[in-house]
């Protein structure tokens, strides 16, 4: 039985400088062993994306279009999905591995880890 991949989306100001991190969490996923379905598209895109009919489980948000993410949380929290900020330093060096690492520990963790203060999670250098 082949594991169904688990979907993400990045979205940054044009859905172009993110390919390149993109395509390190590719690597990274397949160095895990873990199926991941991760497309890279633009805040207008993501304006317009249908989140009911093209389920993801996560979001992450790029550093250039951080203030988006209050905005998406609130659309896409009661979803149930997860929306991410990646940090600059991870996002500008394409730590794809760090990235990948840091968005599977908060999907595992989403249910027992609520903040207190309601700060969104941010995916952070090691």
């Amino acid at each position: 039985m082949v594991a169904k991949p688990f979907r993400a989306l990045m979205i940054c100001a044009g859905g172009m400088s993110s390919s390149l991190v993109e395509t390190h969490i590719r690597r990274a996923a397949e160095a895990a062993g873990v199926a991941l379905d991760l497309r890279s598209i633009s805040c207008v895109e993501a304006d317009m994306w249908d989140f009911a009919a093209q389920p993801v489980e996560v979001v992450l948000v790029a550093p250039q279009v951080r203030f988006l993410r209050r905005r998406l949380a609130a659309r896409l929290e009661p979803l149930g999905i997860l929306v991410l900020l990646i940090e600059p330093a991870l996002f500008g060096m394409a730590e794809g591995e760090a990235i990948f690492r840091q968005m599977l520990s908060a999907l595992e963790g989403r249910g027992a880890r609520r903040q207190a203060d309601g700060a969104p999670e941010r995916i952070q250098k090691p």
